[in-house]
Parts: structure tokens; C-alpha cells; sequence
């Protein structure tokens, strides 16, 4: 197109193309992804304190 008002919408228009084509991987896929990771770090830093304990006093058990 020659017409001054295409030569502004068209790259535009690719813009946001583009942009949109981009933005719904990363919100179908990667933000649920990195919620699951979140959950199981938060839960594995929860847990963590009682493993711990746990090994310590296993551990005099099988010394004897």
C-alpha cells in the first residue's frame, strides 16, 4: 500500500500479531508451569524441618 494511513497500520498490525502469537504460549503454558513449580518448592520448604529431624534421630538408631 502507498497510502500514508497503510504505511502506520500495517507494521502495527504485524506488532501485535506477532505479539499476540507470543503472549498465548506463555500464558497457556509457562505461568501454570512455573505455579506448579512455586507449589512444590513452597511444599518442599515446608516438609524440609521434618526430614531433617527425622534423619537425626534415625541416625543414633542404626549407629547402635
Amino acid at each position: 500500500e502507498s497510502s500514508v494511513q497503510a504505511q502506520f497500520l500495517v507494521p502495527m498490525a504485524i506488532s501485535l500479531a506477532f505479539g499476540v502469537i507470543f503472549a498465548t504460549p506463555v500464558t497457556l503454558l509457562l505461568v501454570p508451569s512455573l505455579y506448579l513449580i512455586m507449589n512444590d518448592v513452597k511444599q518442599g520448604a515446608r516438609e524440609l524441618p521434618a526430614r531433617l529431624l527425622r534423619q537425626r534421630e534415625e541416625k543414633p538408631a542404626n549407629q547402635e
